[in-house]
């Protein structure tokens, strides 16, 4: 890449897995996906509707609940909950349990996030009970819902739509297990990071080795990161 930037000599490491064109919410994460009828008050697998993907889409975004659906592993649910105190890690550990995607079809249709059961409502009137009838959910143990805001670029010409990444960096946050590197005039500069403002999905970062060689750059005190004036 340094032959494209000036004052800089990089190298970026990166796969490519083919771009991730969507044309249903399940392209999106992967997981079964339904749609809510506010109306009907009832979810419909999204293969039983014909619906543009693009309806969805509000300011080149797409959001999404997301809801776990957990079967006859109450017993060990509760065992390793009680432990834990933490639902992700819980369910990370279980073996029986499903993913779903829930839309809703109208604009304004309140999408809920938490732990959710009993009467509580995930989505507009659409009850935790009524989730667990629909989609085999042990009802005697909870489950939490997540909003997922997906970024995508929209093609006037096709009814696929782009799903493209926000501040994507180089593998762990962990300094110990760091997959870029930023050096100034080959001194490291250990706590500054390569963040890249918008990535295609589809594109994996791996690793990254940045040399600063501009006069103009210079380090702060520490020597640990650029200076301040760089980092407003």
């Amino acid at each position: 890449m340094t032959f494209y930037l000036d004052g800089i000599e990089a190298y970026v490491e990166c796969n490519y897995k083919g771009l991730n064109f969507a044309n249903k919410i399940k392209d999106l994460n992967g997981n079964k996906s339904y749609y809510y009828d506010y109306i009907r008050n009832q979810i419909i697998g999204e293969d039983n509707v014909d619906i543009s993907i693009k309806q969805f889409v509000v300011e080149n975004m797409i959001r999404v609940l997301t809801v776990p659906s957990i079967m006859d592993e109450s017993y060990e649910f509760a065992t390793i909950y009680e432990k834990t105190d933490d639902f992700a890690q819980t369910l990370f550990m279980l073996d029986m349990y499903n993913l779903y995607n829930i839309v809703p079809i109208d604009f304004g249709v309140v999408m809920r996030e938490g732990i959710m059961e009993g009467c509580e409502e995930l989505i507009g009137d659409y009850t935790f009970e009524m989730f667990c009838e629909d989609l085999e959910h042990d009802d005697s143990i909870p489950t939490k819902t997540e909003i997922k805001v997906f970024q995508v670029v929209l093609n006037e010409e096709s009814e696929c739509i782009l799903p493209f990444n926000v501040n994507a960096g180089f593998g762990s946050n962990y300094s110990f297990d760091a997959k870029d590197q930023v050096y100034l005039k080959s001194i490291l500069l250990p706590r500054l990071k390569i963040i890249l403002p918008y990535l295609v999905d589809g594109v994996i970062l791996k690793n990254a080795v940045i040399n600063i060689v501009d006069d103009s750059f210079y380090p702060n005190v520490s020597r640990d990161r650029l200076g301040s004036d760089w980092l407003k």
